[in-house]
């Protein structure tokens, strides 16, 4: 039938052949070990705006885990490093199949980190990238398991507010987890203090992208643009200014991109 058509299409062979790469693109860098710290570096997973991601080794529990070191400027704002340890103390109590679990977070070595679940497997980002868009089944697929993870992390009162392509993991067992829940609103928090600009907000609501209060339903319309990705291989609005076009312009049809 249509579905088993559609993941087989969305079916990695490639996976097989090569590491993880949680949380950005996969990089054979590593870091010195770090003494008798509880994290032993193994690997450079991939970078991204929230951080640098690591295998590594949790000599505590003896499992390997994903390691994201968060920005050195989170320490110059305690605020955003209070709002961030309350956000993964909010993230650890999500527990489903569908999200990538956060186990601990803290200081070592003087740098702030999240260790979480370790995923074998990748990116629905780096699938578009090299397979382009996906079938209508496969998407089924993929929309209906991150529906079920929004939803229950909504009944918690817990919102993601970076919901997109990027942030979601495809494994091996063909099941999809989205990760970095609460890590969204501390980095804005950062980017505030420190004044940087953060990027373009391709998948941001308008209201997320206006300032206001937002609620489960930002993660929604992220959700949508993230379908649209998949369906099409591209983003709704990728020229020109992109807040504008997300309050302003309708999406284009995606039979027509």
């Amino acid at each position: 039938d249509r579905l088993d058509a559609g993941r087989e299409k969305l079916r990695l062979q490639e996976l097989k052949e090569g590491p993880s790469t949680q949380g950005g693109t996969a990089s054979g860098s590593s870091l010195t070990p770090t003494g008798n710290a509880r994290y032993q570096i193994v690997a450079e997973l991939g970078r991204g705006g929230m951080g640098i991601v690591y295998k590594a080794q949790d000599t505590v529990l003896d499992r390997v885990v994903a390691y994201k070191v968060l920005p050195d400027t989170l320490k110059e704002n305690p605020q955003a490093l209070k709002n961030f340890l309350r956000e993964a103390k909010s993230a650890a109590q999500l527990n489903h199949p569908n999200i990538v679990t956060v186990y601990d977070a803290g200081e070592q070595d003087g740098r702030y980190y999240i260790a979480m679940e370790y995923v074998d497997g990748t990116t629905l980002k780096e699938i578009l990238k090299r397979r382009g868009p996906i079938a209508p089944g496969g998407v089924m697929h993929v929309l209906i398991q991150l529906c079920e993870a929004l939803a229950y992390a909504h009944e918690k009162k817990i919102v993601h507010r970076d919901v997109k392509t990027a942030n979601t993991m495809w494994t091996r067992e063909k099941q999809a987890k989205i990760m970095d829940f609460g890590l969204a609103k501390v980095l804005e928090e950062v980017r505030n203090h420190t004044t940087l600009v953060s990027g373009t907000p391709y998948y941001m609501s308008p209201e997320q992208t206006l300032g206001k209060n937002i609620d489960h339903r930002t993660d929604i319309y992220s959700l949508g643009v993230t379908v649209f990705e998949l369906c099409t291989g591209r983003l709704p609005f990728m020229e020109g200014n992109i807040p504008y076009h997300h309050v302003h312009t309708p999406p284009p049809d995606p039979t027509s991109v």
